[in-house]
């Protein structure tokens, strides 16, 4: 585990230096005990390889890891992919935990929670590009714009504070198929066309 992590480090610094670019920060996602292999053996080996961001599908995985954390003294990002229940906002912020926004309507929803548990809660922004499960609608041209507008909006919203945003390629893991890479390139071209839009529309709505 920590030879495959400081080898995907080395890549992702090797081709960010080349491209002249800040190096990216790998998420290391750790859901459903670190996929059986024990979050609390496979955490701990992550944070002394260097990872500082984790990914979980639950808030009360993420509570886990950031219990995890605390008793090794270390300081990480902690991303729920999944949708977290407003009521839990206040559980969010205590445990700074970042969280996925996949609509206007759940934004709002959340900024509300947030404001009256008088705190301020950090998030993702989940696009849907082609998975079809969970996201603001980017599959054509009118939703891509509609998402951009949204998106905007929510920026906008009290007690929430976006900080980034990804989506979720269909098949990823199969890039041996040439229509695959195909399908895979058009969820990427989809993610960056709402990217250009929002900074179009408004430079400070949200940090990418």
């Amino acid at each position: 585990l920590k030879e495959n992590f400081e080898y995907l480090q080395g890549r992702i610094n090797l081709q960010a230096d080349e491209a002249g670019v800040k190096r990216p920060e790998p998420i290391c996602v750790v859901k459903a005990d670190a996929y059986g292999h024990g979050a609390r053996g496979v955490v701990p080996t992550l944070l002394a390889s260097g990872c500082r961001f984790f990914a979980v599908s639950s808030a009360e995985e993420a509570a886990e890891i950031r219990n995890i954390c605390r008793i090794r003294r270390y300081s990480a990002n902690i991303l729920v992919l999944g949708v977290v229940p407003t009521q839990l906002a206040e559980v969010l912020a205590s445990y700074d935990i970042i969280t996925t926004v996949p609509s206007l309507e759940y934004a709002k929803r959340l900024s509300l929670a947030a404001r009256e548990a008088g705190v301020r809660i950090r998030v993702h922004v989940k696009l849907d590009t082609g998975m079809n499960r969970l996201g603001f609608p980017a599959h054509d041209k009118e939703s891509i714009e509609k998402t951009a507008c949204e998106i905007a909006e929510c920026a906008k919203l009290g007690g929430i504070s976006i900080e980034g945003m990804f989506t979720h390629f269909a098949e990823a893991d199969d890039g041996s198929s040439q229509e695959l890479a195909g399908a895979n390139l058009r969820q990427a071209e989809r993610f960056f066309e709402v990217s250009k839009l929002l900074e179009y529309r408004d430079r400070k709505c949200i940090k990418l």
